[in-house]
């Protein structure tokens, strides 16, 4: 394509050359000459680093998606904290990336002072979402940075693409053939995933990718129509999702096409449109129910609970919040019965749905007022279409949850919106550095002095620590598929336990081992043994999830096997307390009132099950247990 006739207007007037006129002049020939092959090398890693985090995924591993993803986050902050440091200066172009460090240091308080610093800093199983996510997207952003030339943005806009195309392609393999396979079967067996394990990930990711694309390289109907083929497969991928967001953001992303694009936007963005009408009839998904329910689904009702419930721990923990994702920590205290009952039983949302709830409720006004000169300082000095990116998934963002692999990779776009790329910019660039005054008001960007040999031997050892927490993370994850409840051996329950030490589910898992093990043993003793055993990580697993209802429950259910009836009866009140709707709580309750005979408590505990139980079985069981605690006998399943 001719680089002169690009002009990137949708980032500012400032960035408009006039064709054939001084700043075009001076710079046609050097321009002609840009291509990929003149990258840097941290073009390089950032357009390699972008199509791992959007293809990276495991079979093997109990989370399909989160712990690989998490693996090449690592990697990413790992690289890319130096330069985000070493961009500190006392200058107005330096205020994003003190805000980004300011924003660390509050979460790392934030989650040293949280019930669970562990589980904080590396975030919940399946999710992830705790400080070291914040570091790496800090560290994208840091790499992000160094992308100066058009060369080094193409060479990133490759990278989203690449990773857009084959998720694409997976996508629409998933929604024609509905395959079976466990990591690659499509979401709850309806909605296309592609590699990021859910649809809501992938419907941000491939609108990103279309909004970069269209905007970078939309100059022209000739240029429209030679990317008509990724434009119609990418939006045909985003339809099987069955995501209902798209349906607002792709007519805005049309109108500006054509406002700012003139034919060839009229061109890309009917393609897109097209390509999004075939997916919804090709396909045969269900969009069409899930947007006749619009603000009246569970989920919306929901969402607007977990927003309260979010500015409500705001209230208890308003400096620092508490703790980076620890969403579901801070908000469990104050759910209400009708909350609850909406939720289900054992159910809490982990994380809060809307970004800006989400950094407030976990890392409190100080956090959030860093977040917010973070995002928005580098937004407001953004030169190129990178831009779209960061909008879409922020978009997304506002009403879904965070994620490893793409708020990561929103804040690489970030970090490298500020790279110009036309021939005005380009010229204003070079004049500032021979100490030119810059038109148009557009700050330089400076090139940064090669990095010493301490910056380097500070890199190289947050590499190697980096790499080597992301394959003990790997390697647990792996175990952990085979350890209970998935399998049976005590060495795979071991090893995740000892490689996965701040997740609750590996410690869960050597309690199940022990608990099957008194259940197959004969003997009294063997049996007693190993109930102590099970009780025993079971506290492990309450001290890395004090949130959990379920955590309580399973321990109670010890108790109660080990005659400890007050410590049953201490365990089952803290599940109450975090999940006022669990009917296994309230199913403990009541057995711990009847082994004491306590007929009057026992018969009030099966009344508040009945009251909230939904299975007509489940409340007809219950019903003969209150009829036979209301004549001070044991329910029938507890006789003899």
């Amino acid at each position: 394509m001719d680089d002169s006739s690009e002009p990137e207007q949708l980032v500012g007037s400032p960035l408009v050359a006039k064709e054939g006129g001084p700043a075009a002049r001076a710079t046609a020939g050097s321009l002609s000459a840009s291509t990929l092959a003149q990258a840097s090398p941290w073009a390089i890693f950032a357009g390699v680093a972008a199509f791992a985090l959007s293809v990276a995924i495991l079979p093997n591993v109990e989370s399909y998606t989160l712990t690989p993803k998490y693996a090449v986050m690592l990697v990413v902050a790992a690289v890319g904290f130096v330069p985000l440091v070493r961009s500190l200066r006392l200058s107005r172009q330096a205020v994003p990336s003190w805000a980004a460090l300011g924003f660390l240091a509050v979460g790392l308080a934030s989650a040293l002072l949280s019930t669970s610093p562990a589980t904080s800093i590396v975030g919940q199983n399946l999710w992830g979402t705790g400080w070291l996510m914040w570091l790496g997207c800090a560290g994208a952003f840091g790499i992000g940075m160094q992308l100066r030339t058009k060369a080094d943005v193409d060479w990133l806009i490759g990278g989203f693409t690449g990773g857009a195309v084959v998720n694409a392609l997976v996508a629409i393999w998933q929604a024609v053939a509905v395959p079976d396979s466990l990591a690659f079967g499509p979401y709850q067996g309806n909605q296309a995933d592609g590699l990021f394990g859910n649809p809501v990930h992938l419907e941000a990711y491939l609108l990103g990718v279309i909004g970069i694309v269209t905007f970078r390289y939309v100059t022209s109907i000739r240029s429209a129509l030679k990317l008509a083929p990724l434009l119609l497969l990418l939006s045909v991928a985003l339809e099987t999702t069955d995501e209902r967001f798209a349906v607002i953001l792709l007519p805005l992303l049309a109108i500006a096409l054509v406002v700012l694009r003139q034919k060839g936007g009229l061109v890309a963005a009917a393609t897109v449109l097209v390509g999004y009408g075939i997916g919804y009839v090709g396909a045969g998904t269900s969009l069409g129910s899930r947007l006749q329910q619009g603000t009246a689904s569970p989920g919306f009702t929901l969402r607007l609970d977990m927003w309260k419930l979010g500015l409500h721990a705001l209230a208890h923990h308003p400096l620092i919040g508490s703790g980076p994702g620890m969403f579901e920590a801070a908000a469990a205290p104050f759910i209400t019965r009708p909350v609850a009952r909406l939720l289900g039983p054992g159910t809490m949302f982990t994380d809060a749905h809307d970004v800006v709830i989400e950094v407030l409720a976990t890392t409190g006004i100080l956090g959030f007022a860093c977040f917010a000169v973070w995002v928005l300082g580098s937004v407001a000095r953004a030169r190129n279409a990178l831009l779209l990116f960061v909008l879409a998934a922020g978009a997304v963002e506002l009403v879904e949850p965070l994620n490893v692999g793409i708020t990561p990779l929103a804040f690489l776009a970030l970090g490298a919106t500020a790279a110009p790329v036309t021939a005005a910019a380009l010229v204003r660039t070079r004049q500032n550095r021979r100490g030119s005054p810059a038109s148009g008001g557009t700050a330089a960007i400076h090139p940064m002095p090669a990095m010493g040999p301490w910056w380097r031997l500070a890199t190289t050892l947050l590499l190697a620590a980096a790499m080597l927490f992301g394959t003990t993370m790997l390697l647990g994850d792996a175990a952990m598929a085979k350890a209970p409840p998935n399998g049976y051996v005590l060495a795979d329950a071991r090893r995740a336990n000892q490689l996965l030490p701040y997740w609750p589910e590996s410690a869960f898992g050597m309690a199940l081992y022990y608990e099957y093990e008194a259940a197959a043993s004969h003997r009294s003793l063997p049996i007693h043994r190993y109930r102590l055993l099970a009780r025993r990580y079971l506290d492990e697993v309450v001290a890395r999830a004090p949130f959990d209802p379920l955590v309580f429950v399973a321990l109670g259910e010890v108790d109660l096997k080990l005659d400890d009836l007050s410590g049953a009866e201490t365990v089952f009140r803290k599940g109450l307390a975090a999940d006022p709707e669990s009917l296994y709580v309230l199913h403990g309750l009541a057995v711990v009132a009847v082994e004491r005979q306590q007929w009057a408590s026992a018969a009030h505990w099966y009344a508040a099950a009945i009251a909230i139980a939904r299975q007509p079985s489940l409340k007809s069981a219950y019903e003969i247990d209150l009829r036979a605690v209301e004549h001070d006998r044991p329910p029938p399943a507890q006789d003899g």
